[in-house]
Parts: C-alpha cells; sequence; structure tokens
C-alpha cells in the first residue's frame, strides 16, 4: 500500500478542503512551503480535482497565516524527494504554481 499525506486547508469542518497525495509528494510539498514560510513569503498551488463528473482544479496562495496542515499515515517516517524539492524549488523561483498531483505540474522550460 502507497503511503498518503494529506493536505488540510482550513480549520472549520464544514469548510475546510482535505486532499491526499503520494506521502513522498505531500510531504515534499510542505519542506518547500515552510521554507518559504519562514522567509516571510507565500507560495501558488494548483490542486486538480474531480468536480462531479469533471477535471477542474483549485489554486491557493499559502502563507504562513493560512489555516493549513499535513497529516500522514502509514508509515512512521516520511522523507521529502529531493527531485520534487529541486522542481518545486525552481518552479518558486520562477514564480509558478506547484501542481498537485505532481504529474499535473507542467514541465520546466529548458535553459
Amino acid at each position: 500500500m502507497t503511503a498518503k499525506g494529506t493536505f488540510v486547508y482550513g480549520l472549520d469542518k464544514e469548510n475546510s478542503l482535505a486532499l491526499s497525495f503520494p506521502a513522498q509528494e505531500a510531504k515534499s510539498l510542505e519542506e518547500v512551503l515552510f521554507e518559504e514560510f519562514d522567509a516571510g513569503r507565500g507560495v501558488r498551488v494548483t490542486f486538480h480535482v474531480i468536480i462531479g463528473k469533471a477535471s477542474g482544479y483549485r489554486t491557493f496562495y499559502l502563507t504562513a497565516a493560512s489555516p493549513l496542515h499535513f497529516a500522514y499515515a502509514d508509515q512512521d517516517e516520511v522523507e521529502a524527494d529531493g527531485t520534487l524539492l529541486a522542481r518545486f524549488r525552481t518552479a518558486i523561483t520562477e514564480k509558478r504554481a506547484l501542481h498537485f498531483p505532481v504529474e499535473r505540474m507542467p514541465e520546466e522550460e529548458p535553459a
């Protein structure tokens, strides 16, 4: 079974949004978000979701003041993925949104 990581946005039970992704993707998102928060910046993140029977997406600008948290199951220790961290950091530097699931994230343009 693949370990899952869950991103939860919002504090109140009725209006919060909970989205699950592979644990390494979630852990990598958590790490880069908090790097940016520690520097006083926010990050745009686009979550691709199924809305009814159609694909859709929601984009959030996440900041340290945003009510969000991460939860992990099925695994005691979850490590961030180095390749994902590099992709996320590049996207943030280039002011592009991060996309989840990661397979929906546009590829970087060659330098």
